[in-house]
């Protein structure tokens, strides 16, 4: 037209010279493009109306409605030249010549090949699905999701928005049920296979993603003391020995080897053979160089620890029942079943001197740390010392009522620890001869014995599955490891860390670790459950109720009890701090509440008058004042100076379990067994406001600092949360696994923590009433939690005992980080294969 002229004719050379349609469209666009002055918009714009066939590129309608206004620009001016056309609905090119001959946009065609055909792919899924009737079994997962997501630019129409989105919801149902199970596997392995446990439980949080169950077991998984199993023997096992660096162990066991293991991981080193009957002992030398190990083949051989070669064999008068190294590592000392024990020189191979005196076998031999002495301990219940190097006897201790199996002497040299078949581990002043101490609370058997490296813990193992942590000052049984599934028959301290290492007759190692694995304090000292916690006002204190008949006080950063108070005749149920903090109230199965003075420990007074079981005790806020709930059906109030009874409120139709203070004194609210909570006006002696809604007994209360809500939790496994003056119901919290055992709110009233008889301390959002985080998990069910007044920290006391302060702030990402930490590898391909978890 324009060469022809309004009027003219177009001959066929014109048409040629013009190129022809192409030609005549890439002069259009390069005009339009010039127009517009953005090349790369315009092409980026245009790329959007191509699409990928299968013998090449075609064009595509774009809805109306799914261009942004700077792209609307570009498409009028080319709907304008006719280049692009448009409808109601949708616009699309109106020659495809356009994107085959217009030279900038073929090339961005050529270029973008491969991506069109991924778009072009993504859409024909997405509208089959569609032409399915929108069927789950034609949307995406795993993979196949991700490679979805790859290849979508964001600039697809609704039908593939809208496939990307519903594939994306089955996915995420299908992961957390994925994860569900693999946290279920690894809670189920938290016992036989910790470590295997940890990485399932890793893989469960961080690949299906964070559900309650996965971050319980991810919880446990990482405070889980037990580090690894280590399998490999064939027969059960009898000792073990860390390497003087604590890299290396070694065990020995009844299939006649012993094994050499790389400490970190447990993956196995050396397998020394050559003995002829089980292996019962085994030692390293103290520059880790050599081994030496005994059998009741009736030989001790000597073996390079490095290669596995036996360097020399010497042979016993009687069958040996273990070989120790002189500290200095010139000399083996041999307890024998004749009673005797044999020291040897280790370079020369030749026997120095016999240890005689003993009635019947010596079952374990140590050197003192100077080397000067040997302890040696024998079935006719005596532990006897002797001059390592004339063999003179220096002392024989008697306590045991039987056979006495091993010896330890203290890192200073001043004490001996023996372990006995009477269930009992003994400590002994050598200077003096004389017995210190009876550590009692094994159920059978105590077959090994072992010191800390700075002295300050023992550890024994026992016939009865278990190792035990003890405080070998205060006698105090601080930890009980289990996981074992027979005797434990041997335990040992590493010489350079907080492990353990316990060998059994169920042919595995065990390796702990014995710090506090991510508390910042454990309070150990109770000898039953811990029923009560609560802070002192200014958060330096705590005190503690147990079922033991004690209440406790604790300086919580020393971790160290400042006052014991004694005289309950029952189960301690409640403690409660008087608002200035140097008094403490009490309450008991005893049918008493008792007023202490916190520091010195004794008692001001008995508030006597239920007729049944004290639950529950609270301050009035000004301190003159107690109130008590009782398991007789009522709450009464106190005088705390003179323990006279101001009041009684009657009314709950069944055990009263708790009782709080509101904030200006004027209000008690009480729960019980009845299903209810009540709110008394205590002027008027009145029920204000009844808490209805809990379907099972109510176990705890709490008010929110600023008097306007109340927190009730129990054995329906939920926490509600009220109107304290009207009691109208505003939210009920669900996620712990069993019952709800207490209740507290954050100072600042944002938060909420409870502990359920589910292991768990839980964090909550009072105002959404979401879960915010697992932030503590006991082997026992935890039975209270408290606040602590700064905020920072929480206490919980539990059945096993304890009393543990966590932050309230540690979260999934926290414990991911501890639980990364301890891992010291990733799952094997066959172990995700088994977890149906994809390939990493």
């Amino acid at each position: 037209y324009l060469r022809a002229g309004q009027g003219g004719t177009v001959t066929a050379q014109d048409y040629r010279l013009l190129g022809g349609v192409a030609g005549a469209l890439s002069d259009q666009a390069d005009r339009v493009a010039a127009g517009l002055g953005d090349l790369d918009a315009v092409i980026t714009t245009l790329m959007r109306f191509v699409a990928m066939g299968e013998s090449g590129p075609v064009g595509r309608a774009v809805p109306r409605d799914a261009l942004p206004d700077a792209e609307r620009r570009v498409v009028d001016a080319f709907i304008g030249a006719r280049l692009l056309t448009s409808d109601a609905d949708a616009v699309q090119v109106a020659h495809e010549e356009l994107f085959r001959r217009w030279p900038p946009l073929r090339q961005a065609v050529d270029a973008g090949e491969e991506t069109l055909r991924q778009q072009a792919q993504l859409e024909r899924w997405a509208h089959d699905w569609v032409r399915s009737g929108r069927r789950d079994s034609y949307l995406l997962t795993g993979e196949r999701l991700e490679l979805a997501r790859r290849w979508h630019d964001g600039r697809a129409g609704p039908p593939v928005e809208e496939f990307l989105e519903h594939s994306a919801r089955l996915d995420r149902a299908a992961m957390e049920r994925l994860g569900q199970a693999v946290a279920l596997r690894a809670e189920a392995g938290l016992d036989r296979d910790p470590e295997l446990a940890l990485l399932l439980a890793i893989a469960a949080v961080e690949e299906c993603g964070v559900t309650p169950l996965a971050s319980r077991v991810l919880l446990a998984a990482t405070v889980n003391p037990c580090l690894r199993v280590i399998r490999g023997h064939d027969d059960g096992l009898w000792d073990l020995s860390w390497s003087p660096d604590g890299l290396r162990l070694a065990t020995s066991a009844e299939d006649r080897t012993v094994r050499v293991w790389e400490a970190t991981s447990g993956r196995p080193l050396l397998v020394l053979s050559g003995h002829d009957d089980g292996v019962l002992g085994v030692s390293w030398s103290p520059d880790g160089a050599c081994l030496a190990t005994c059998s009741r083949d009736r030989t001790v051989r000597v073996w390079d620890a490095r290669r596995g070669v036996q360097l020399a064999e010497l042979a016993q008068e009687a069958r040996p029942r273990g070989v120790v190294w002189s500290p200095d590592g010139g000399r083996l000392a041999v307890p024998l079943e004749n009673g005797t024990t044999c020291v040897w020189d280790a370079r020369e191979r030749r026997p120095l001197v016999a240890l005689r005196g003993h009635g019947d076998w010596v079952r374990d031999a140590a050197w003192s740390p100077g080397g000067d002495r040997i302890a040696t301990v024998s079935r006719d219940r005596t532990v006897r010392v002797w001059d390592a190097a004339t063999g003179a006897g220096q002392a024989v201790l008697r306590g045991h009522r039987d056979a006495v199996l091993r010896v330890a002497w203290s890192p200073d040299g001043g004490r001996l620890a023996t372990a006995g078949h009477d269930g009992t581990a003994r400590l002994w002043d050598v200077a003096a001869g004389t017995q210190r101490r009876v550590l009692d609370g094994h159920e059978d058997a105590v077959r090994g014995v072992a010191w800390s490296p700075a002295g300050d813990r023992l550890v024994t193992c026992s016939d009865d599955r278990t190792a035990r942590i003890w405080d070998p000052d205060g006698g105090a049984c601080l930890v009980v490891l289990r996981g074992h599934e027979s005797s434990v028959r041997m335990v040992a301290w590493s010489p350079v860390g907080p492990r353990l290492a316990t060998l059994s007759e169920d042919r595995t190692m065990r390796l702990w670790e014995v710090d506090d694995r991510g508390e910042p304090r454990v309070l150990r000292g109770h000898l039953s459950t811990v029923q009560a916690v609560a802070w002192s006002p200014e958060g330096r204190r705590l005190a503690t109720a147990s079922r033991d008949r004690t209440a406790r006080v604790w300086d919580v950063e020393a971790e160290a009890e400042t006052a014991r108070l004694v005289g309950h005749e029952g189960t301690v149920r409640a403690a409660a701090w008087a608002p200035e903090g140097r008094r403490l109230a009490t309450a008991a199965e005893d049918r008493t509440a008792r007023i202490w003075d916190a520091g010195s420990g004794l008692e001001l007074a008995v508030l006597s008058g239920h007729d049944d079981a004290v639950r529950g005790v609270a301050w009035a806020p000004e301190g003159h004042r107690v109130a008590t709930a009782a398991e007789d059906r009522t709450a009464r109030i106190w005088d705390a100076g003179s323990g006279l009874e101001l009041a009684v409120l009657r009314g709950h139709r069944d055990q009263v379990r708790a009782v709080a203070w509101s904030a200006e004194g004027r209000r008690v609210v009480t729960v019980s067994r009845d299903r209810t909570g009540r709110v008394w006006d205590l002027d008027e002696g009145s029920v204000v406001a009844e808490l209805l809604g809990h379907e099972a007994t109510v176990r705890g209360v709490a008010w929110s600092p600023d008097g306007h809500r109340l927190a009730t939790v129990a054995d329906d496994d939920t926490i509600r949360v009220w109107e304290a003056e009207s009691g109208r119901p505003l939210a009920v919290l669900r996620g712990h696994e069993s019952w709800v055992r207490s209740v507290v709110w954050s100072p600042d009233g944002r938060r909420l923590a409870t502990a359920s008889a589910d292991r768990t301390v839980r964090t909550w959002d009072a105002e959404r009433g979401a879960e915010l985080a697992i932030v503590g998990l006991h082997p026992g069910i935890v039975e209270t939690v408290a606040w602590s007044p700064e905020g920072r920290r929480l206490a919980s006391g539990s059945r096993d005992g304890t009393v543990r302060i966590w932050s309230p702030d540690w979260g999934v990402a926290d414990v991911l980080a501890r639980a990364h930490g301890r891992a010291a590898r990733e799952l094997t391909p066959a172990e995700r294969r088994e977890a149906m978890l994809p390939e990493a």
